[in-house]
């Protein structure tokens, strides 16, 4: 029997990592893995603070209700791409070495 890939609905899912997938998907994550990722991460998450800043302040200003929706659809990924973030520091900070003891 041929091994099938694992989906959702018709959309295939991928399979066990691969060497392909240890690559970096995007420029933020190449950036994370880097010798600067602490910089970059900082960085990030200073720039999803003030996007969402503005977006709240958008909200309290007044919209429509479909502009409304948009506007707590993007305030939700802001704070959602900050949980990642911080999710991705600490488990590099699990995954780092010990540092030696003198």
């Amino acid at each position: 029997m041929p091994d099938t890939l694992p989906t959702i609905g018709r959309i295939p899912l991928p399979s066990a990592r691969t060497e392909a997938a240890a690559e970096p998907l995007s420029d933020l994550q190449a950036g994370l893995q880097g010798p600067d990722g602490l910089r970059v991460r900082t960085e990030a998450t200073d720039r999803l603070i003030v996007l969402e800043r503005s977006l709240r302040q958008a909200m309290a200003a007044g919209s429509t209700p479909d502009e409304f929706s948009s506007l707590v659809a993007a305030t939700d990924a802001c704070v959602a791409a900050r949980e990642v973030l911080e999710r991705y520091a600490l488990e590099a900070a699990l995954s780092a070495p010990a540092p030696l003891q003198r």
